[in-house]
């Protein structure tokens, strides 16, 4: 598709928005105008990620076209971290634009307050980059009415510091800054051994915190079952209130060693994907050449493909087992207080994972893109 002179992507959750009664799209909308109005310059708003059109041109936008962009709008709410979509999009944005020198484009609302922005200790690295990029908070202007001066003076004030940003990009050469980003990572064949020895060094640390992973899942999933259990025995201590919370509380403490071990592992996880990424992705992109230079190499290729199918698989059921076990967890929080930090360190954890479970998809996506029929072999394999 063709990208538009200039275009406005809002990243942001949308049970937020329907909690803020479409507010949060509302003020989106009320920006494009203003921008519009200042600038005399028209813009395409990416609003609804569902839009099939936003898939086609973020990626079109982040691979080829970043000085069409006028803005990308990270929403922060609590929810907004604990988003894979939203997590990505900031990712994939923030890492093109701070090499391109046009990070300013990246204006975050903060839209609800989070405490773990404003400690470095708790921060992931999708916090540090909001913190990084300086908000512009909205937490009590997100209840002003939209006509009172109020809104519309803050409306005016964020405009002008995307107007102000986008003045400093247009200075910028990014085809010159795309040519240096690239000669700054040196000899081809360098780079190509240092990214292959980085993900040998990263893979047997990344394969130790998965299997850990699935150690804590299970962990965790004893420890429900046998609460669950205990609070539906009917016993005598369930018969009072005072005997329910005391179970819960006893329950909580229980779920936290694997909960915090999870969150660990998660971190862990996370930490060498991106070293494992670039390896694996590197070796799915240079197999037609391999291939091409030594037929024989191919089915080497298809055996490491066909692993790499068998993990997506795995993680795809892993990552529907994990979310199915916090949807049975969750309750629980409205039951007793104490079950709020297990609960909490849990999704943490697997906020990482989900991460990782859509890398490793993007990795089959990749192999399907080479087109390579299945050998005879493979497909005996795969159905006997």
């Amino acid at each position: 598709m063709t990208i538009p002179i200039a275009s406005g992507f809002w990243s942001y959750v949308h049970k937020d928005d329907d909690a803020s009664h479409g507010r949060i799209a509302q003020l989106a909308r009320d920006i494009v105008a203003e921008y519009e109005m200042q600038t005399a310059e028209s813009i395409q708003l990416f609003l609804d990620r569902d839009d099939l059109d936003w898939g086609d041109a973020w990626r079109e936008v982040i691979d080829e076209a970043l000085a069409s962009v006028a803005f990308f709008v990270p929403v922060v709410t609590p929810r907004f971290f604990k988003s894979v979509e939203c997590r990505r999009e900031l990712t994939q944005f923030a890492k093109r634009a701070s090499a391109l020198g046009v990070k300013e484009l990246i204006m975050p609302i903060l839209w609800i307050d989070v405490p773990d922005l404003a400690d470095s200790d708790k921060r992931d690295d999708v916090m540090d980059m909001i913190v990084d990029f300086q908000w512009e908070p909205w937490i009590e202007l997100r209840h002003a009415p939209r006509e009172s001066s109020e809104y519309t003076r803050a409306v005016a004030k964020l405009v002008a510091r995307l107007v102000k940003a986008n003045a400093a990009a247009d200075q910028v050469d990014l085809a010159q800054a795309a040519v240096s980003e690239e000669d700054a990572d040196g000899d081809e064949d360098l780079g190509i051994i240092e990214q292959l020895a980085e993900m040998e060094l990263s893979m047997p640390v990344w394969t130790q915190a998965v299997e850990s992973i699935s150690a804590d899942i299970e962990a965790l999933g004893a420890v429900a079952v046998d609460g669950t259990t205990e609070l539906n025995a009917g016993g005598p201590q369930t018969k009072s209130f005072a005997g329910r919370l005391t179970l819960l509380r006893n329950i909580a403490k229980r779920l936290q060693e694997p909960a915090d071990s999870l969150e660990s592992h998660g971190e862990e996880f996370t930490t060498n994907l991106a070293a494992v990424d670039r390896g694996v992705r590197l070796i799915i992109a240079r197999a037609d050449e391999e291939v091409e230079d030594d037929p024989e190499t191919r089915e080497a290729f298809e055996d490491y493909f066909d692993s790499l199918r068998r993990l997506d698989t795995e993680s795809q059921q892993t990552a529907t087992t994990t979310e199915g076990f916090i949807e049975s967890v969750l309750p629980l929080r409205k039951l007793s207080r104490d079950m709020k930090r297990p609960v909490q360190t849990i999704q943490n954890g697997l906020v990482h994972t989900r991460e990782g479970v859509d890398v490793i998809h993007g990795w089959v996506e990749q192999i399907d893109a080479l087109g390579w029929e299945r050998s005879e072999q493979a497909g005996d394999d795969e159905t006997g």
